[in-house]
């Protein structure tokens, strides 16, 4: 079902869809790669719940295939979205009881775009002019 949507919306191809002969546009190749891990438990997880390799994993490598990118650039994104990651995770409440109901904060959309400033070089001018 997922591949009829991705059809659907069409685009430029320029990255890979787990199970999929053809390419999509990056951010959707992006985001149906995460749903996959998310949908296979194929992630790892933070001591409260937050899921790495689906946000920053799928993302970096969907950027990195429409920039041909390096594999060392890849890997650079990959370590500095899960820095990000964790950083962000671990300074803000995502989840939380209440009244014996799990409440979530969702983290992924802001995380998702860590990998694909650090590959166009943003990422690094915005920590170079950030200040202590």
């Amino acid at each position: 079902m997922a591949h009829k949507v991705i059809n659907r919306l069409g685009g430029v191809e320029e990255a890979t869809v787990f199970g999929r002969s053809t390419k999509a546009p990056a951010a959707v190749a992006a985001a149906f790669n995460s749903d996959i891990t998310y949908a296979l438990d194929a992630d790892d997880t933070l001591f409260d719940s937050a899921h790495f390799a689906t946000i920053v994993v799928s993302s970096a490598r969907a950027e990195a295939e429409r920039v041909d990118a390096s594999g060392d650039s890849l890997l650079r994104a990959v370590a500095v979205g899960y820095d990000m990651t964790a950083r962000l995770n671990l300074a803000c409440s995502f989840m939380e009881v209440v009244d014996g109901k799990m409440k979530w904060w969702i983290l992924d959309s802001a995380v998702k775009y860590c990998p694909a400033l650090l590959l166009h070089g943003c990422l690094h001018r915005c920590v170079a002019r950030a200040r202590p």
